[in-house]
């Protein structure tokens, strides 16, 4: 199997994956952010990247919630086995 192959098959499994694969890294965060004891030392640059962190995800789901609101019709659909939009 040369690399294209392999890049191409990669490829389609991470885009077949990729709404689980937040939730994996999620689950696998949770115990370093619970064992972890830094927070301790500096609370209020913890608190200061909490926050920013959470306007980086705010502001993620606006461009998404845009993008979705301002997509015209016939150009995307819930297709796996042929095209279907459009344009």
């Amino acid at each position: 199997m040369g690399l294209s192959e392999t890049l191409e098959r990669q490829g389609g499994n991470l885009f077949r994956w990729r709404g689980h694969i937040p939730v994996i890294l999620f689950l696998a965060v949770i115990p370093v952010l619970y064992f972890n004891r830094d927070n301790e030392i500096v609370p209020l640059f913890n608190h200061m990247i909490t926050a920013a962190a959470v306007l980086i995800c705010l502001a993620g789901f606006v461009v998404r919630a845009w993008t979705i609101g301002t997509t015209p019709k016939g150009t995307s659909g819930r297709n796996t086995r042929e095209q279907v939009a459009e344009t």
